[in-house]
């Protein structure tokens, strides 16, 4: 009886490890995959205007809400900062700077690409609008390297709700203790670790490498 238990004990140990075997990673888009051109553009509007920054944000918050929700449009956004503010500035312009911003982080990519040669499904869960990105998908060669991309406008949800991550886990069929995600902003990562997500708060792409190879990812 007692080298059953142990055999019990062995299988559950064998059980736990295979569960937590990491085969698939999701990635935020702003601030790790690519430069967050909202936060420069607002960062700009707030130095160039003299604006405070909290009273800038507590302004917008709702605003920007419904935008990465999908409620209102990009430029439906700006149109409401610019009357808000009494901003002489035009929307569309505003609009096109921060597509012009969303420039890949360099060092993110390389390791992007060795995960991909190691054959982990990649993922990204991102806080914002797909309009922004469908223009310059081509260009940034996302589908080449990522099963899917879900976006919180077209979702209806955002960062950090479990109804979001609860969405790719059910739509893509994932199990959570298998899933490791990076994200910059670390209410994110605590939030899906409440469901058994593991979680890179990511600093640099350096950080983020180091992390990978600890965790013998890389």
């Amino acid at each position: 009886k007692k080298m059953n238990s142990n055999n019990n004990e062995n299988n559950n140990n064998n059980n736990q490890n295979k569960n937590e075997k990491i085969t698939t990673i999701i990635f935020d888009m702003l601030g790790v995959l690519l430069e967050d051109a909202y936060e420069h553009l607002f960062k700009e509007i707030e130095k160039n205007e003299n604006i405070d920054s909290l009273t800038f944000i507590s302004e917008i918050r709702s605003d920007l809400d419904d935008t990465l929700k999908g409620k209102i449009s990009e430029l439906e956004l700006f149109e409401i900062i610019i009357k808000k503010f009494n901003l002489n500035l035009n929307s569309k312009d505003l609009y096109n700077k921060v597509i012009e911003g969303f420039i890949k982080i360099k060092g993110t990519w390389e390791i992007i690409q060795k995960l991909k040669e190691k054959n982990y499904s990649l993922f990204i869960l991102s806080n914002m609008s797909h309009n922004y990105v469908k223009e310059k998908m081509q260009k940034l060669e996302l589908e080449k390297y990522f099963n899917s991309i879900y976006f919180s406008s077209e979702i209806g949800y955002k960062k950090p709700q479990l109804e979001f991550f609860q969405h790719i886990l059910t739509k893509e069929n994932l199990n959570p203790q298998e899933c490791l995600f990076i994200d910059d902003k670390e209410r994110n990562i605590l939030a899906y670790e409440k469901i058994g997500i593991k979680g890179i708060c990511f600093k640099n792409p350096k950080q983020l490498k180091n992390k990978l190879v600890q965790l013998k990812l890389i």
